[in-house]
Formats: C-alpha cells, sequence, structure tokens
C-alpha cells in the first residue's frame, strides 16, 4: 500500500509540473504570437522575453495569454509601453525592459508587482496608480521613505503620498508629475533645488488635518532656497477646487519668488 501512495504522488507531481509552463522566448517586433504555440499560449505561467517587441506583442500578451502570471522584459529592446499595456491583467510580476524610455497612460493599471531595473523613464501622469520597487541590481535609482531619486540623490522622480514630505540637501530636480495627485500638507524642499519640471506637481490638493482638541496649522509648502527654482510649463496644477495656502520662503527672499 506505501508503495501504491508513493508512485500515486510521484504522478501527481509530475502533473503538476507539467500543466505550470515556464519560458523564455527570443522574438523580434510583432512577432510573439507567430513563434509561440498554442499549447504555450494557454499553459504559460511565467515568460521570460529576449530580443524586440512592439504594441501588437503587448496587447498579444494582455489578451491572449490567460494563464499568465509574471512577465520579465529586462532584456527586451523597447522605448514605450503603450495605453493600456497590462490594464486590468491579472499579474503578480512584471520586470520592466532596462532601457524603457516612455510609459504611456494606463499602461500599468494592475495590481502586479512592478519592478524598475534601469533609468526611471518618461510617464503619462496616470500609469496605473503604482509605485515601482527598485531592482536590486539597478544602479540608476534609489528609494528613500520620501520616494524615488537618481542614485546621486539630486532627482525626484516619484514622491510617495504622504502628509508630510521632508527633502534633504543635494536634491536638485524634480521630475515630471512627481507629485500627480498627491495631499499637500507640509512639504519641505531644500536649499539646492533649482529646477522644478512641467507638471511636478500635477491635479494636487491641500490637505486640511483635523483632529481632537489639537489645533494644526494650514497647509504649507516651505523652500529654503534662496535663488527660486526655475518653474517648468505648469509646474504647479491645483486639482478642481484649489485653495490658497502660504508658501514659506528664505526671510528677505519675497520678492524674489
Amino acid at each position: 500500500m506505501k508503495k501504491t501512495i508513493t508512485l500515486i504522488s510521484t504522478m501527481f507531481a509530475c502533473i503538476t509540473m507539467q500543466a505550470r509552463m515556464d519560458l523564455t522566448i527570443e522574438t523580434t517586433p510583432g512577432e510573439l504570437k507567430n513563434v509561440m504555440t498554442q499549447e504555450q499560449i494557454q499553459s504559460v505561467e511565467d515568460l521570460t522575453l529576449t530580443g524586440g517587441m512592439n504594441k501588437e506583442d503587448f496587447y498579444f500578451i494582455r489578451d491572449q495569454l490567460v494563464k499568465l502570471k509574471s512577465i520579465d522584459m529586462k532584456q527586451i529592446e523597447v522605448d514605450t509601453i503603450p495605453v493600456k499595456a497590462f490594464f486590468d491583467k491579472k499579474l503578480k510580476s512584471i520586470i520592466l525592459p532596462i532601457h524603457i524610455k516612455y510609459i504611456d497612460e494606463n499602461a500599468l493599471n494592475t495590481n502586479a508587482r512592478i519592478y524598475l531595473t534601469g533609468p526611471y523613464p518618461k510617464r503619462a501622469a496616470y500609469i496605473g496608480g503604482i509605485s515601482f520597487i527598485i531592482s536590486n541590481d539597478n544602479t540608476y535609482c534609489k528609494e528613500t521613505e520620501n520616494g524615488i531619486f537618481s542614485s546621486d540623490g539630486k532627482t525626484l522622480y516619484e514622491a510617495f503620498q504622504n502628509h508630510e514630505l521632508y527633502f534633504e540637501e543635494g536634491l536638485e530636480t524634480i521630475e515630471t508629475y512627481a507629485f500627480v495627485d498627491s495631499y499637500l500638507y507640509d512639504y519641505r524642499f531644500p536649499e539646492s533645488l533649482k529646477l522644478i519640471k512641467e507638471h511636478a506637481f500635477y491635479n494636487i490638493f491641500w490637505d486640511q488635518i483635523i483632529g481632537g482638541f489639537y489645533s494644526y496649522p494650514d497647509p504649507t509648502i516651505i523652500m529654503k532656497a534662496k535663488v527660486p527654482p526655475i518653474l517648468g510649463k505648469n509646474a504647479f496644477v491645483m486639482n478642481e477646487h484649489p485653495s490658497e495656502y502660504p508658501l514659506s520662503v528664505p526671510e528677505g527672499c519675497v520678492e524674489s519668488y
């Protein structure tokens, strides 16, 4: 009886291994659907891609690979993650291409863990409401409690949602959409800040903290730079119900601002 149970367990393990399909495929732009067999299309769960991709390949992955759980595109040569590339795709993890340059609207609207392997790409305002995870081998970016920065700390790419953010000296540039949909209450920027790019603060909300017997000051942005940072076009875009709150600047620098 013991041998029979062992045999059945072994057979079940083999069936389970066969049911799960892990693939590594080299492809060229537009050809992914042609290099995969029907069995692979229906069964693949973990997919690693090398070579090149285009928009057609992304939508093929989204719409046809129904059992896909994770995808590794680190070594893929592609410039853009297109509109709604992984929209509502039930994935566990996505490893982005190391050389990706742009992420379009709602491209990453998924609950997957998304790993950034290279430089932080340019992006549309709404790429899916996610924060990237910096891969262990990423030498271009770093993560702190405040957000994602260039490895030298000079550029802020993505600020994390928090009522209070105090940025350290050395920060020089705030990138486009770094503060998209942020609830501002007490944000403090260092003297080293030189440039705030276009739409850096996009669709921002002033947040008012209310609580018990305590009195809280009005929300504010504190600038420590004596020379005002250069502002890109529409660097500050309030939500549809804007309010006016003070911008705090160094003593004697009001006229400069």
